[in-house]
């Protein structure tokens, strides 16, 4: 999966060159310049937010990157979205939950929801990358492509479906990693300077970091404020039900896991906040409207391919759920993400 993800990446070609995007990183960014101009912003963060909510993300973005600022000081905080921190050059103390932590060029911090965290100022050639991520974004389906590992997939099921406040992060250590300085690179490259399919190919970087974050925690140079959870991991059981959406029960998923299903259903409802038959209904519902806007089959045949027997029951739930009917929703101009 990953060298075809990294082929499709090369034919993809970049309208912004490496050298250009370290040129863009070292240039002040209009919140430096005011920061410069004005010492006492710099130095009063009263007015920072401790509690930052998905409000900071446009309607449909899913993904916003932003440079840590070289000016000041951040006050402690916490937020409602998935941060992955990124020291693109130099380096940065982090202090999560009042302990001090270091990380280096090539370190990657990743932060769960509602972890109190700050970053201690830094230099001028400390040049630290800010991806923050919707809980949204991982859904069934890229939670799936990020299930062999069972921490890195326990950490994404807390972050996206339990609300209770979490403590967690994982600090994945990666030095001169040439590979994840190169898909950081390349994907900055991608969200600086937009073309077409940009937003997938962005995706398909995220995917590669993650990656490597998985084989990196197995070295001795990883660290995790997460523990490992012991038996099934909840995003194998997610991704059969995607590769099963049209089809799968209850019965069947837990005889495939050698579960008793009463387990698996309480399983899937303790973890995740949602029943079998809930995540069962959102894929079938995805897979109709990707169909929808992407192909030119009969709603008749959509129903179909989406494993609806009933289209009575599926022309209720689809307008009850985006207030459009199928074919409004075909001809509407939204992306398909504007829904999923």
């Amino acid at each position: 999966m990953i060298d075809f993800i990294t082929n499709v990446l090369r034919l993809a070609g970049d309208a912004m060159d490496s050298s250009q995007l370290r040129s863009l990183l070292r240039e002040y960014t209009d919140k430096e310049k005011e920061l410069l101009l004005n010492p006492d912003l710099a130095s009063n963060t009263d007015n920072h937010p401790s509690i930052i909510t998905e409000a900071i993300f446009r309607n449909e973005e899913h993904i916003k990157i932003i440079k840590h600022p070289r000016i000041g000081k951040t006050r402690e905080h916490r937020h409602q979205y998935i941060e992955m921190i990124y020291v693109f050059s130099g380096q940065c103390t982090q202090r999560i939950h009042a302990q001090d932590v270091v990380m280096h060029e090539g370190d990657i911090c990743l932060l769960d929801t509602n972890v109190t965290h700050s970053i201690l100022p830094v230099g001028e050639n400390d040049i630290i990358i800010n991806i923050l991520m919707r809980k949204r974004y991982f859904n069934e389906s890229l939670l799936g492509r990020l299930s062999g590992n069972d921490l890195l997939s326990s950490f994404l099921i807390n972050s996206v479906y339990q609300s209770k406040v979490e403590h967690n992060y994982i600090l994945s250590r990666h030095g001169k990693n040439s590979k994840v300085h190169q898909w950081v690179t390349e994907l900055l490259c991608e969200y600086y300077d937009k073309s077409l399919c940009s937003d997938e190919i962005i995706d398909c970087y995220i995917i590669l970091i993650f990656s490597e974050i998985l084989r990196a925690y197995r070295s001795a140079d990883s660290h995790s404020g997460l523990q490992r959870n012991k038996g099934v991991n909840i995003s194998d059981i997610l991704a059969f039900m995607e590769d099963h959406a049209t089809d799968a029960s209850l019965t069947a998923a837990a005889a495939h896991f050698n579960l008793h299903p009463n387990y698996l259903s309480t399983l899937l409802k303790t973890q995740t906040g949602k029943t079998f038959l809930s995540h069962m209904q959102d894929m079938k519902m995805k897979k109709a409207c990707l169909l929808l806007k992407n192909t030119d089959l009969s709603i008749e045949a959509v129903i179909k391919e989406a494993g609806y027997e009933n289209q009575t029951f599926f022309y209720k739930k689809f307008k009850a759920r985006f207030s459009l009917t199928p074919l409004e929703y075909r001809n509407a101009p939204f992306p398909v993400k504007h829904y999923l």
